[in-house]
């Protein structure tokens, strides 16, 4: 094989990988990683900042921020997270990423206690994400709007 030829055949495997990895990139496109304003979805107030993470395949959620009442206890909460400081607590857990759809999580909601199934969609553009807190089906729960800070 010639030199040009080299040449040639290296451009066009450096190119399919190149083209091959973009190809991933795109089809995965942005996460839900990152940090979030919470919006409370009875008022339209933010409440707090919460941090979602992957660790080992899932994706969770820790409240980084409440604005209210930053010392607030989880005095309601059970097991571990009983008594414990709600900032800096991870209440978002379980979680698996389908594209723009996250499911089979569980969140806690620190102030009953209440521990509810959810499951996330994420905007094509990355920067809105809906949240589905639901008991049993996914009809009986409520949605909540939160937007990507930087």
């Amino acid at each position: 094989m010639g030199h040009e030829q080299m040449n040639r055949s290296a451009s066009i495997i450096c190119m399919i990988a190149g083209l091959s990895w973009l190809a991933s990139a795109m089809a995965t496109g942005p996460s839900a990683a990152g940090r979030w304003q919470i919006i409370n979805d009875q008022g339209g107030k933010p409440t707090g900042v919460m941090k979602i993470y992957e660790h080992n395949g899932e994706y969770c959620g820790m409240l980084e921020e409440v604005y209210d009442n930053p010392g607030k206890l989880c005095v309601k909460c059970a097991g571990d997270k009983k008594d414990r400081p709600v900032q800096g607590l991870t209440i978002m857990e379980g979680l698996r990423r389908n594209g723009e759809h996250y499911t089979g999580g569980r969140i806690l909601d620190p102030s009953t206690g209440h521990v509810w199934r959810c499951k996330l969609r994420l905007s094509p553009d990355g920067d809105t994400l809906v949240i589905r807190g639901y008991l049993g089906v996914s009809l009986l729960g409520r949605n909540q709007t939160w937007h990507r800070l930087p």
